[in-house]
């Protein structure tokens, strides 16, 4: 079958006969040794045996669900976000579809290779490009740069290149 190219494709392939809600304004999960209830906006109440949370971490952070009994505070305040930059590169003409590149492509640079970079060897940094067609109003392609010390890399590249 092919890949899902939405997240609701994805939630859809995984929960297979299970009642999954999206775009649902959750205000209170009640959890304990016998299940989860959560509490929608409007106050609905929902029953399971459990609940998976993706809220975002800043949502959490917040407190924008409650949790009964609560989540001690610093569970959520110890996690915190890393270093990432993207950067988008544009041309007229997707060349990748002609080389056969699809999803995500890795990068892994040998020291010659690097050595040979130049004024360019910010580019070392970016290990992840991923092809996105059109955000750009062009096809496009955006590296992935992750990481105090490459994002640090990244910000060495020349002004007119970024």
């Amino acid at each position: 079958s092919a890949a899902p190219t939405t997240y609701d494709a994805v939630v859809d392939a995984v929960r297979g006969d299970l009642p999954v809600r999206t775009s649902t304004v959750v205000e209170a999960i009640e959890h304990g040794a016998t299940g989860a209830t959560a509490r929608l906006a409007g106050g609905e109440r929902v029953e399971a045996d459990y609940a998976v949370v993706t809220a975002s971490l800043g949502a959490l952070k917040r407190g924008a669900i409650a949790f009964e009994p609560p989540v001690v505070a610093k569970d959520w305040q110890s996690v915190g976000f890393g270093h990432v930059n993207k950067i988008a590169l544009s041309w007229p003409d997707a060349w990748w579809d002609a080389l056969g590149l699809r999803g995500d492509w890795d990068v892994f640079w040998r020291a010659d290779d690097v050595a040979g970079l130049d004024d360019n060897a910010w580019l070392a940094a970016v290990p992840r490009w991923r092809h996105e067609h059109g955000i750009a109003g062009a096809p496009t392609v955006v590296g992935w740069c992750v990481g105090a010390e490459a994002c640090a890399a990244l910000a060495s590249a020349p002004e007119e290149t970024v």
